[in-house]
């Protein structure tokens, strides 16, 4: 981002989804697809160079608001949970190592899922800027959020691991999956310039991004080789 390197925060994966970022601060994006001597040794693939947007020369004041409903819900209930009881640190990094966990210091609530309504999808944002003092010194702020819900439903066959006669495959369960899931996302970005004249400028920005995913997976195990008699019957698992 503006010629700086962002380290990745997945502790297996070194890249950044690009859809962490809002459009509305991005001013462009440069694409390198070969490594060049200002680069860092790491980018041997090439790399993406967002460039973040610079205050306006003229005033500006944007206020952008959309929302929708997913098909999907139009037809059941989001099955959902209470995120703000997950305890987002273990008893060893809240506690110490000398600490012993008891049943008491992990959460059990957001295992009780429930159904509700979805509330509508949400995405909305606002920016505002201006130059002062004939032109030199420029604001410029910009915030957003967004909240998705999506979902989606499959089904998984399990087999055995080795096949049966003839070489038949040996089919143990039937698995009938449904996802729903919401993405939440919050952002803020400033940034503030002084230009002394048309070839030095001083400038510096702030951006701050937080980005939630929320999912649920609801899973009806039937399995087909113990208890099963014909349709209708054999073990359940929910």
């Amino acid at each position: 981002m503006n010629g700086m390197a962002i380290p990745s925060p997945d502790e297996r994966n070194r890249y950044l989804s690009l859809n962490l970022f809002p459009s509305g601060i991005i001013s462009h994006l440069e694409v390198y697809k070969t490594l060049t001597p200002a680069m860092a040794g790491d980018a041997t693939g090439g790399c993406i160079n967002i460039v973040t947007r610079q205050v306006p020369e003229q005033r500006e004041l944007s206020v952008q608001l959309a929302t929708g409903y997913s098909q999907f819900y139009l037809q059941r209930p989001y099955l959902g949970f209470d995120k703000s009881v997950v305890q987002m640190k273990s008893p060893y990094e809240r506690f110490g190592p000398a600490y012993n966990a008891a049943g008491n210091d992990f959460s059990k609530n957001n295992l009780s899922f429930r159904d509700h309504t979805a509330a509508p999808d949400l995405q909305g944002s606002v920016s505002w800027g201006k130059r002062f003092f004939s032109r030199k010194l420029g604001v410029f702020v910009a915030a957003g959020v967004q909240a998705i819900h999506s979902g989606a439903r499959g089904f998984l066959l399990l087999q055995n691991n080795e096949p049966q006669v003839d070489n038949v495959p040996g089919v143990t369960d039937f698995v009938k999956r449904t996802y729903y899931q919401t993405s939440q996302h919050k952002q803020f970005y400033a940034t503030l310039d002084y230009r002394f004249n048309p070839r030095h400028r001083l400038r510096f920005y702030q951006l701050y991004i937080n980005k939630e995913d929320i999912e649920t997976r609801h899973a009806v195990d039937t399995s087909l080789a113990e208890g099963r008699t014909g349709p209708g019957t054999g073990r359940i698992a929910i």
